[in-house]
């Protein structure tokens, strides 16, 4: 038994109760009985107090502390965990995938099986290892003659007779530039060096296999290219690697070039990418949130239909709103001042002005030192130190989507992973039931699905569960605060019994 005697928690007056062990209890009433005072800030503080106690003074430190309850005894209470009913957090920042932790294991399985699709070209890209080099070269015909060769970084910053003189003393006596093979001990190179310069470790032909001299001249083409080489080959043939390289010429001959690398790294845009971590796919990271809206997904800016709230109005009459007030009327005199030399009518209602005209007024007229609207605002931006500033600007702002992510709230590194043609973001955007059917349906490798088998079961548990609720219509990147006190707490509930607690 879990003994009680003499409990005077906040409403209680000397209660005495014992409740038996391992049983399944409810505590009902009327509002105000006392209910949350007997269940949380009695058995489960108790509880809680004495487990902390058994802990070190150095680990107590870092432990949330609950008052110890009024009462003459308590007995026989074992260790104790509260689910409770709290409000959740409603920043702008959490979500229904947030606070459900739906986010939090995908970010994990973009991490582990998401690939990287160049958001320009939207070509695949990949790390390739010298491994998959030689593997892919197997791929060429018999007897197709191949360049094993790699990008020499910062040879424009040397003068012609430096990289020659570097150059063979690395053993390397051919390169590829601006289109021409030149051999650097009969012809050094000529001043200006221009980039790429492709430095050629060896001259091979196909066989059909992999050799020891092929393996080992793409180790070395890695080895100096920092982690990258080029291949150039012969073209006919009907090559699988046709389709993935470019069109090259050298001394007037047709070419294919096709690059490697060891980095994720889109040759075609020239464009590194990050390698796929966790906090990369969070909007709440430094290192995933889009620079523009720090990864709120809207940005406030200066909304002009509240500026000019009545547009049938003329500037005379106070169409503009933040200059009918007295503290800024100067603003308007001044406009009105230049009217006439910018033929600027001021009588007319606002709307029916010339696209010239709103533009003079918008973007003000330097050369009469008038700052427009925009000089204006951006005036009163850096006086916003104060409060009264603060709140006069508030009236004129509105939200709006963030151009730079399109409202995704992610930067363009972290939207380019993609799982079965979706980045994260497209599967927040779904709401619960179109994400179990997605779910379901998604194919994935026998490897794939190995590797992701913790993350997609939780996923599906979650989302099955916000189905059970009720909440199968609701989107996961919907914003908690948007949600009713109902959904709300049943958002929490899914959060509380998605994590296995027995």
């Amino acid at each position: 038994m879990i003994t009680l005697r003499g409990v005077e928690v906040h409403n209680l007056r000397r209660v005495d109760l014992d409740l038996p062990h391992r049983k399944l209890i409810v505590f009902c009433g009327l509002s105000g009985s006392g209910k949350s005072s007997l269940a949380f800030d009695t058995l489960y503080a108790e509880g809680q107090r004495r487990y902390i106690e058994s802990f070190s003074a150095y680990t107590r430190q870092f432990l949330e502390r609950l008052e110890k309850p009024a009462a003459e005894r308590i007995d026989g209470i074992p260790p104790a965990i509260a689910i409770a009913g709290k409000s959740p957090n409603r920043s702008s920042r959490s979500t229904v995938a947030t606070t459900t932790e739906i986010h939090d294991y995908l970010r994990l399985l973009f991490a582990k099986i998401g690939q990287v699709i160049c958001y320009r070209c939207g070509r695949p890209v990949r790390r390739e290892s010298p491994h998959d080099v030689a593997d892919a070269l197997t791929q060429l015909p018999p007897g197709t003659r191949y360049l094993v060769a790699f990008a020499r970084r910062g040879a424009d910053q040397l003068a012609s007779d430096q990289l020659t003189a570097a150059l063979v003393e690395e053993g390397f006596l051919r390169v590829v530039t601006q289109g021409r093979m030149v051999s650097l001990d009969a012809q050094p190179l000529t001043s200006p060096v221009i980039e790429p310069v492709d430095v050629v470790v060896d001259r091979l032909s196909a066989t059909g296999a992999v050799d020891r001299r092929m393996r080992d001249s793409i180790e070395t083409a890695y080895r100096h290219g920092d982690g990258a080489c080029t291949i150039f080959f012969e073209p006919g043939g009907n090559s699988p690697l046709e389709a993935i390289s470019a069109e090259s010429a050298i001394d007037g001959q047709r070419w294919r070039r096709i690059a490697y690398s060891a980095r994720l790294h889109c040759e075609h845009c020239n464009l590194d990418y990050p390698d796929p971590e966790p906090r990369l796919f969070s909007f709440n990271s430094p290192l995933g949130a889009c620079p523009v809206c720090e990864g709120f997904g809207s940005v406030s800016d200066i909304d002009f239909d509240l500026v000019v709230p009545d547009p049938t109005k003329s500037l005379r009459e106070g169409a503009i709103a933040p200059w009918n007030t007295p503290a800024y009327q100067h603003e308007l005199e001044e406009l009105l001042a230049i009217a006439d030399e910018l033929r600027l009518p001021v009588d007319i209602p606002f709307n029916e002005l010339a696209e010239e005209h709103r533009r003079h007024i918008l973007e003000g007229v330097p050369h009469r030192k008038f700052g427009g609207l925009r000089g204006f605002f951006a005036w009163l931006e850096r006086r916003k130190y104060k409060m009264h500033i603060r709140v006069f600007l508030s009236r004129w702002r509105s939200y709006r989507s963030c151009e730079a992510c399109g409202g995704k709230r992610l930067r363009p590194e972290a939207l380019a992973v993609r799982i079965a043609g979706k980045n994260i973001a497209d599967l927040a955007a779904l709401e619960v039931r179109e994400a179990i059917a997605w779910f379901d349906a998604v194919g994935l490798s026998d490897h794939e699905r190995l590797v992701a088998r913790t993350m997609l079961d939780q996923i599906q548990w979650r989302l099955r569960f916000l189905e059970i609720v009720g909440l199968d219509y609701v989107g996961l990147d919907r914003a908690l605060r948007t949600l009713s006190g109902g959904e709300a707490q049943r958002v929490t509930l899914t959060s509380a019994l998605g994590s296995s607690l027995v």
